[in-house]
């Protein structure tokens, strides 16, 4: 059995399901998810309901015994230290994620597994992309306003942009961890892709509409995606995987949404610094034929 441990929202949780259904695969052994940690956690949902992926959800009795539940999750620490053999209650080895940069000892791991980490890399389950694209398509058509979206995007040389800001900003630890990507960057983005591309059309994604408006709004070849629609996070995803090229912020979301991007001829750009802070090795995050800014 291989469970993977979800934390985080939407982007984060299609990492670590794309971990988790490639070593499963691998092993050709029960694939589940473990989704405790939102019993807790104020900040985010389990989001992944909205793709055709597996739902096949780990018990508290599957991964209590390395998963420490609630008040009294210090006393059962106690009790399986104490009381119990360690390979009575360790039936499945944890794996804890050791870096953030690949690792390629964890693709080749056997037996009864569980991972615990973020595994942000493409390099965890490049080699099954084909069933990873198919697991994270929309379960459910999209609306009406999203197609007529999807029709502007086809049809022009269509460019994602997504500016995420939300608690980058007002979140003073993450903030602190993740920094926000300035103008500049998304400044310099743009100017080099109109370089090669003419009549280029900007589709700019953000959860904060107002500071959008204030510097990209009334040109006539940007877009303003969302602003009269809310909790569409997954028709967001599809939209900019849809678009012909993409500017991505330092966030998983747009991540997924540009390497979900299937144009042969696409560019995708990324900022070079993902992390405000330094202690992150990111050589892995990007794949080779993305550009950095």
């Amino acid at each position: 059995m291989v469970i993977v441990q979800l934390n985080g929202g939407l982007g984060n949780q299609m990492f670590q399901y794309a971990l988790g259904r490639h070593i499963s695969l691998r092993l050709k052994t029960t694939f589940k998810i473990d989704t405790h940690m939102y019993g807790n956690y104020k900040l985010r949902d389990y989001e992944l309901g909205c793709f055709n992926c597996v739902e096949n959800f780990a018990s508290e009795n599957e991964v209590r015994e390395y998963h420490l539940f609630g008040r009294n999750r210090h006393i059962w620490m106690l009790k399986r230290y104490f009381l119990r053999p360690w390979n009575l209650f360790n039936k499945l080895s944890v794996v804890q994620e050791k870096f953030f940069h690949f690792d390629a000892d964890v693709v080749n791991m056997t037996g009864d597994l569980y991972f615990r980490g973020y595994w942000q890399s493409e390099k965890y389950f490049s080699s099954i992309e084909d069933v990873i694209r198919g697991d994270f398509t929309l379960r459910i058509p999209i609306d009406k306003e999203c197609h007529n979206m999807l029709d502007d995007i086809q049809c022009t040389e269509s460019v994602s942009v997504h500016i995420r800001r939300g608690d980058y900003i007002t979140n003073a630890t993450t903030n602190l961890h993740h920094g926000v990507m300035p103008l500049e960057y998304y400044m310099q983005a743009m100017d080099y892709i109109q370089s090669i591309h003419r009549n280029v059309h900007y589709f700019i994604f953000s959860d904060d509409i107002e500071w959008i408006t204030q510097y990209f709004g009334g040109k006539d070849n940007i877009k303003i995606v969302g602003s009269n629609r809310i909790n569409t996070g997954p028709e967001d995803l599809y939209l900019m995987s849809q678009c012909k090229h993409n500017i991505i912020a330092n966030s998983s979301f747009s991540w997924w949404g540009a390497w979900l991007n299937v144009n042969k001829d696409r560019i995708v750009i990324a900022p070079k610094k993902w992390f405000a802070i330094r202690d992150r090795l990111t050589k892995d995050l990007y794949p080779e034929n993305w550009i950095t800014m």
